[in-house]
């Protein structure tokens, strides 16, 4: 249940970014087009706004 998962997240992040909900409301679900989700993309997730995290057995020279 979305609701139950919402609640435990701000249970365990309390104020932090990582408790909001990532769904949003059935509206504005409907409301996002491609081409919204595309541009978003194209702006948000260039190279200085992401980082990379990888653990266990992986070659690192690969992974680059």
């Amino acid at each position: 249940d979305v609701n139950t998962i919402e609640i435990a997240h701000r249970g365990i992040f309390g104020d932090h970014v990582m408790a909001l909900p990532i769904l949003g409301s059935l509206y504005n679900m409907e409301t996002i087009s491609k081409q919204m989700i595309e541009q978003y993309h194209n702006e948000n997730y260039v190279g200085e706004n992401i980082i990379l995290v990888a653990t266990g057995p992986i070659d690192h020279s690969r992974l680059l």
